[in-house]
């Protein structure tokens, strides 16, 4: 039988090929002009999305979800499951183990780091040496500090909507790289996400500090992201990016950490 190790990289590279075809999908959908530039009779442009994503996306977005916090619980059953203190483990330890994700800090505890052992951690890693107990309680999405924290925070977030209410919501939006130039010989260079439906600003003619604006080249690229109210930050992030970033979180520095705890003698 595959051990925790094997079986968390096999689910990983399983999250890696859902999000090629993801990134296939997105091409294929971008490539077909999915938004248009209307202008209205006082010659204002605006967004105007004509075809939203494929279900396919957040099919397979969910998919993925699911297996890299499966692939975080196969490590967690592992570590628990050598059980290097030879503690006596709950009879139920094996329906209760799993990698916490908790979103809020709980409530008995007042200052962070949580003590080791604590209550709200007990059932999902009993027996669990103070070293990699650390180590997944410094990992807690509750956490605003911390290079992998908000990636935990959004793989909890959207993998708890997708596994308990409904799909992740995805939407279609526009990235506009705009560079302009003025009168004074100065260029200025940005980028926006427009949503469907904003009205274009109107820059030529317009004085700047640096100038009037008398060129513009702009380009438009469609992108998808996620639209779920309770995680903006994922509004301006392509849904392929998010998910390459937690998959290659868990893969790159969270499984490696797991390895040292479970090998060391």
């Amino acid at each position: 039988m595959l051990d925790g190790l094997a079986s968390a990289r096999l689910k990983l590279i399983r999250a890696s090929e859902h999000i090629k075809t993801i990134k296939n999908s997105i091409a294929t959908y971008a490539a077909s002009g999915p938004y248009e530039l209307i202008r209205d009779a006082n010659g204002k442009e605006k967004i105007n999305i004509i075809r939203e994503p494929p279900p396919e996306i957040s099919i397979l977005s969910g998919e993925v979800f699911y297996q890299i916090r499966s692939a975080l619980d196969h490590l967690t059953f592992n570590l628990v499951k050598i059980n290097p203190n030879s503690i006596a483990l709950p009879t139920d330890w094996e329906e209760s183990c799993s990698f916490p994700l908790k979103l809020t800090l709980p409530k008995s505890i007042q200052n962070p780091p949580v003590p080791y052992g604590h209550d709200s951690f007990s059932k999902a890693l009993p027996g669990v040496a103070k070293g990699p107990f650390t180590f997944i309680e410094r990992l807690q999405p509750y956490y605003s500090s911390g290079a992998h924290n908000p990636w935990l925070r959004r793989l909890a977030k959207l993998s708890n909507i997708d596994r308990h209410r409904h799909l992740n919501l995805t939407v279609t939006r526009i990235r506009k790289n705009e560079l302009v130039f003025f009168d004074s010989g100065a260029k200025r260079g940005s980028w926006s996400i427009l949503n469907h439906d904003t009205e274009l600003e109107a820059v030529i003619g317009t004085d700047y500090p640096m100038g009037r604006a008398v060129k513009t080249d702009r380009s438009f690229t469609p992108i998808v992201t996620f639209d779920e109210p309770t995680l903006p930050d994922a509004a301006k992030m392509p849904v392929d990016f998010l998910l390459d970033i937690c998959a290659y979180t868990v893969e790159t520095f969270i499984a490696p950490e797991f390895e040292k705890f479970i090998q060391k003698p």
